[in-house]
Parts: structure tokens; C-alpha cells; sequence
């Protein structure tokens, strides 16, 4: 039976480190479209943040340069344009100023703890 994000949902006798190993297993299933798509992104903004939630939560990337992110986010097609890319600069320095984004060390972000705490219970939800 595939697991749906539901922990309660376990066969008895789970232990936290199977527990973690199913959900674990059912994240690395999303891309960073699933994750735009549940987030209703347009923005460019919003379209980075599921872009951040999938390095970090998927590909557990703490930081991420510039380029990395922009890669996460053009696999969000066809919610990605072009415009996004040229204006990316300006977008993260929105995210940071917004306590979406932290600058980790030189040139790599981070998702905030805040954006995680945000993220994290809806990325379990996406089936």
C-alpha cells in the first residue's frame, strides 16, 4: 500500500527511523512543480520559494547559490517564464528583505527557520 503522507497511518510496530525512511521516501517524489502548484505560485517569488522548499526539503541542500536555485525553478514549467530568471537578483533581495530567505555565506541562501516551519507540514501534505 503506498504510503499518503499520513505517519498515523503506519502498520504498528513503526519506528521513527522507518517512520522517517516512508516519508523521506514519498518526498523525493516531488518536484518543484508539485511544490508550486500547491503553493498556487505565479510570482516570482512564489516560484522561488518552491524552488528553495524543494533544495531543502527534497534535496536536503541547506544553501543554495544563485544557479542552483534558478535550476530548481525552471523545473516548474510552465508556471516558470523567463522573466524570471532576469529578474532573479531582485526577487532574492525581495525574499530577504521579506525574512523568507537568509544569505547563509557568500552568494548561497537559505530558506528562513520561519518559511520552514511554513513549508515543512505542507510539503508532508502534497500527495
Amino acid at each position: 500500500m503506498p504510503f499518503n503522507g499520513n505517519v498515523a497511518n503506519l502498520p504498528n510496530g513503526s519506528d521513527q527511523q522507518s517512520e522517517n525512511k516512508i516519508i523521506k521516501s514519498a518526498r523525493q517524489e516531488l518536484t518543484t512543480h508539485t511544490i508550486a502548484r500547491q503553493l498556487n505560485a505565479k510570482t516570482g517569488k512564489e516560484v522561488t520559494i518552491a524552488a528553495m522548499a524543494k533544495l531543502y526539503f527534497i534535496e536536503d541542500q541547506t544553501s543554495a547559490q544563485r544557479h542552483t536555485i534558478l535550476s530548481a525553478m525552471q523545473e516548474a514549467t510552465p508556471i516558470y517564464k523567463d522573466s524570471m530568471r532576469s529578474n532573479l537578483t531582485r526577487i532574492i533581495k525581495g525574499l530577504l528583505s521579506d525574512g523568507a530567505l537568509v544569505k547563509f555565506r557568500n552568494n548561497h541562501y537559505s530558506l528562513s527557520d520561519q518559511e520552514i516551519q511554513k513549508l515543512g507540514p505542507m510539503i508532508d501534505g502534497i500527495n
